[in-house]
């Protein structure tokens, strides 16, 4: 069995980390272990070479000043250690980076030849061999996918690319994140119902029937080996033709990554005996048991060490719920070389489902509340925290004072207001006065007013802008110079600011993976859609009444619950070079937010300033796009001193353009 060292846990500290030298594009290939045979790192670089068991080389190298993940990572790694890929990598990064980076670098096998590249389609999956494999995050859209899934061997795999047919999105869209599936299996019996699967998985056989003694989790030791421990999980083949068994060993306190035994194990009915392969072995040869029901022991034949000798493997059923195990190896004469014996014990019937950590980022980057009352706060769809808390007392912290219902303004001071879309239902000109009324679509109302003054005539000449019945964008309209878009155009980005943030524009459902959100079942739609003049980029949210006042339960549910929509605008300032999101239901002041946009990490971040009553904490949160069919977000609530309060994310789906 052999021996690799693991690299201590390291979780990923930037969203940012690329693969200058094509060490993180390892990630792609099927698992290998590797001797570290040369290393050096410092400020300036690395170089790094590999050695794989079977022989194959590689070697790394990357100059530059600026630091990188890459750095870090082969900054711990030690010469003459040995390392199991792609674990070590997955261990440095975290399962986010990890999932992040498995869909932005390249599939390569030029680094590592003797570690090919992994199957790039959804319905590919499987075509290779049978696996059993964790949806690690499923990166679903209407027409495509982007799924990262993680094998029982820790091989990673990306199906990714559109639907092939009509079957895909089905299968696409039963493939659920932390659950793990048989491919190719999962792929044909999506059509199928609960029942017709758990049939098909049934036991074929009285034969194959004996194997389900094996089915559930084990836990298992070594005689005379305190520190050995091994894990022994068993699953019914999604076809009821044999099973699965995963054996997975590791030493107590040692730095070494679980040697990772995978079999499939069937019932030859011409041999009338057991066969054990593991699918991915390619021509390795199988292992042959028989099944003696009196004293209840399966025996195999294990290979042997040298030619000549014999290795006899005994398991013996002891109870329901333990198993004895001995292996003994002989010389060509008979005589007894080395015995081991061990044993396992049932620890569940049914093995436990993978434990995935949450699907955010492991950091997240700054962000603004969205707007909203303070019900609504708690579950807003920028930053989707329960509440502001305070270090150490843990008392609910006031929102941000939010507009009133009603807004009663004068013409000219509307243009001071944070920018807003409204629809005008009313406007009136007598002698002395101008009257008007907007409806915004946050449900708000604008009531306008101006009496006549030095200032009338522009007064005048302001209102008559003005279309009742028609939406306008606002103070937009208000503005010397505005001309209304022409009825039936349609609105285009036009700086280059604008265009870099194209990818936004469309329709979104909203889904929770973390967070309060996560529990609901509220249908949330997001839209992106350019400011007429193509200068901003608007954001509306729409949800039910019930999330907004903190009501109920939102959602269809409630049949008499009324749409609210969260509204924010992107601009981009040429002067400062800097853009800005503003939302619609701050107060004067106290609505615009500083936005970085990372154009090679696809990521819009969003620094808040925290008001008064929130003094210590810090928001931080992003908006990702992973793939044209997907958004994430994510954000969280810290204290100075880095504690947690509050995290909540989830993912954006396209459902229109």
């Amino acid at each position: 069995m052999r021996t690799v060292f693991l690299l201590c846990c390291v979780f990923a500290a930037s969203l940012r980390a690329q693969s200058p030298s094509g060490l993180f594009t390892l990630l792609h290939t099927k698992p290998f272990v590797a001797e570290v045979t040369s290393v050096s790192s410092s400020a300036g670089g690395f170089k790094l070479a590999l050695r794989a068991d079977d022989g194959a080389e590689s070697s790394y190298e990357y100059r530059s000043s600026n630091p990188t993940r890459e750095q870090q990572f082969v900054a711990q790694l030690k010469e003459h250690r040995r390392y199991a890929f792609p674990q070590c990598l997955m261990d440095f990064l975290g399962l986010d980076e990890t999932v992040r980076l498995v869909r932005i670098l390249p599939r390569t096998a030029s680094l590592m030849p003797t570690a090919p590249s992994v199957p790039s389609g959804l319905m590919d999956l499987g075509r290779e061999h049978p696996f059993r494999a964790t949806v690690l995050d499923a990166g679903l859209g209407e027409k495509s996918c982007a799924m990262v899934l993680m094998g029982a061997d820790s091989r990673l795999y990306l199906a990714s690319g559109p639907y092939p047919s009509d079957v895909a999105p089905k299968v696409a869209e039963r493939l659920k994140r932390g659950e793990t599936y048989e491919f190719p299996a999962a792929l044909e019996d999506v059509l199928l119902s609960e029942d017709q699967r758990a049939a098909r998985a049934r036991p074929k056989s009285a034969e194959i029937a004996v194997l389900g003694r094996y089915i559930g989790a084990w836990s298992g030791t070594v005689e005379g080996d305190a520190t050995a421990r091994v894990q022994m999980n068993c699953h019914w083949l999604a076809d009821g033709t044999g099973i699965w068994r995963e054996l997975h060993f590791a030493r107590e306190g040692a730095e070494e990554s679980p040697t990772v035994d995978i079999a499939r194990i069937l019932y030859h009915s011409g041999a009338k005996a057991y066969v054990s392969a593991d699918p991915a072995a390619g021509g390795a040869t199988a292992l042959t048991s028989t099944w003696d029901e009196a004293t209840r022991t399966f025996t195999s034949v294990l290979p042997a060490p040298e030619s000549g000798q014999t290795r006899i493997n005994t398991a013996t059923f002891t109870t329901e719920a333990r198993i004895d195990w001995k292996t003994v190896t002989r010389d060509a004469s008979g005589k007894v070389m080395a015995t081991k014996r061990g044993s396992y014990v049932r620890t569940a019937r049914k093995v436990p489902p993978v434990k995935l950590p949450a699907a955010a980022p492991k950091v997240a980057l700054e962000s603004q509340p969205a707007g909203g009352n303070g019900s609504y706060t708690a579950m807003s769809s920028t930053t989707g925290m329960l509440s502001m808390v305070t270090a150490g007392q843990q008392k609910v912290v006031a929102p941000r004072a939010l507009m009133e219902p009603v807004i009663d303004t004068d013409l000219f001071k509307m243009r001071e207001l944070p920018p807003f879309r409204g629809r005008v239902t009313h406007l009136e000109f007598n002698a002395d006065s101008i009257r008007a009324t907007v409806e915004r679509v946050d449900q708000r109302q604008v009531k306008i007013h101006h009496t006549r003054d030095a200032d009338w005539d522009e007064a005048v000449k302001m209102a008559k802008r003005l279309r009742p019945g028609t939406m306008h964008e606002f103070p937009a309209a208000l503005a010397e110079g505005y001309q209304p878009p022409a009825e039936g155009s349609v609105a285009l980005p036009s700086t280059d600011a604008m265009r870099a943030l194209s990818a936004f524009i469309g329709e979104w459902s909203m889904h929770w993976t973390a967070g309060p959100g996560r529990d609901r079942n509220d249908k949330i739609t997001v839209n992106y859609f350019w400011s007429h003049d193509g200068t901003g980029l608007w954001r509306e949210v729409h949800l039910p009444e019930g999330i907004r006042t903190g009501s109920g339960t939102g959602g269809a549910a409630q049949g008499d619950a009324r749409p609210y929509v969260e509204a924010s605008l992107t601009t981009y300032d040429p002067a400062t070079q800097k853009y800005s999101e503003t939302y619609s239901s701050s107060p004067k002041g106290d609505g615009s937010v500083d936005v970085e946009w990372d154009a090679k990490t696809q990521t819009y971040s969003l620094l808040m300033k925290a008001a008064p009553s929130a003094a210590g904490l810090q928001n931080r949160g992003m908006r990702r796009i992973v793939s044209p069919e997907r958004i994430e977000f994510h954000t969280k609530t810290m204290t100075a001193d880095g504690n947690v309060l509050s995290e909540s994310g989830g993912y954006y789906r396209r459902i229109g353009p």
